[in-house]
């Protein structure tokens, strides 16, 4: 199941705490630093586009490079797209201090390596606003408690540039009084699939559609292809017959490819995962 861990913010005049929502994360007492010890909560990198909103087509009707296709996601603007975009935030929250003075105010702030991978939201409802590192959280927002939002804008490529390890700071300033808190998170594996994992889709090439020839005029993954090479017809009978005898019925997909019947050459399965908040941390 794919859910975002959740973490929440909580503050006092006395300290800066940060706290659970699920029992996986601890936090030391009023006074102290806080650092989460007991699991690391994961964000999802937020490259998919849920709102299909991404063209494959440019503007002359002509098929876009790849560095463009992998350009457009749903982290590529500040825009949260709805409920499914949500889902790929991290949840966190600065607990309501009814007790601070007029004057006081409190920043967010990411650690440095992670800042080009990462945006920071303010929720409030399904609305969410971008939360730049300058900028102040008023005493009347943190007398109510705050609402926050992370998202990771990419994946590790290169753990030697950045591990995707993120911390994310609060500080609350009142007066002379000044407490912070720290949220350790990191951005979740891409994970590639391997052929002893139980079968969800079964992907076969579809050799008479042109990848073309499916992003001008639209295409239906679960509509059978028409066999058009030497022995397909026969692979798709019996292959179908096995799926079906092994109560996968309904689980092949087609994909096209154009006359390339090498599923492997055209790209490679992945997902990434984050661990169920109601699951038991470390271990």
């Amino acid at each position: 199941m794919r859910r975002t861990a959740r973490l929440a913010v909580a503050a006092s005049t006395a300290a800066v705490l940060l706290i659970p929502l699920a029992g996986c994360q601890s936090a030391g007492g009023p006074g102290s630093t806080v650092t989460l010890t007991a699991a690391v909560p994961y964000v999802m990198p937020n490259l998919d586009d849920s709102a299909g909103l991404c063209p494959s087509l440019g503007e002359d009707g002509a098929r876009l490079p790849d560095d463009a296709l992998a350009a457009c996601h749903d982290a590529a603007d500040e825009v949260v797209n709805g409920a499914l975009d949500a889902l790929d935030l991290a949840p966190l929250r600065i607990g309501a201090l009814p007790g601070l003075g007029e004057g006081a105010y409190g920043t967010v702030r990411v650690d440095p390596a992670s800042a080009p991978y990462t945006r920071l939201f303010v929720r409030e409802g399904t609305a969410y606003t971008v939360l730049p590192a300058e900028e102040r959280l008023s005493a009347a927002q943190l007398r109510d408690g705050v609402e926050l939002a992370l998202e990771a804008t990419d994946l590790v490529r290169d753990p030697a540039v950045w591990d995707g390890g993120i911390e994310v700071s609060l500080t609350v300033v009142d007066g002379g009084r000044t407490e912070r808190a720290h949220a350790a998170l990191r951005v979740a594996p891409l994970i590639l699939t391997h052929d002893l994992l139980p079968i969800d889709r079964m992907v076969m090439s579809d050799n008479g559609t042109t990848p073309e020839d499916a992003e001008r005029h639209g295409y239906d993954p679960e509509s059978p292809a028409a066999p058009v090479e030497d022995g397909e017809e026969v692979f798709r009978e019996e292959l179908s017959a096995a799926l079906e005898a092994a109560g996968l019925n309904g689980h092949l997909l087609e994909y096209p490819t154009g006359g390339d019947r090498w599923m492997r050459d055209q790209f490679i399965t992945g997902y990434f995962a984050v661990p169920d908040r109601t699951e038991r941390c470390g271990g």
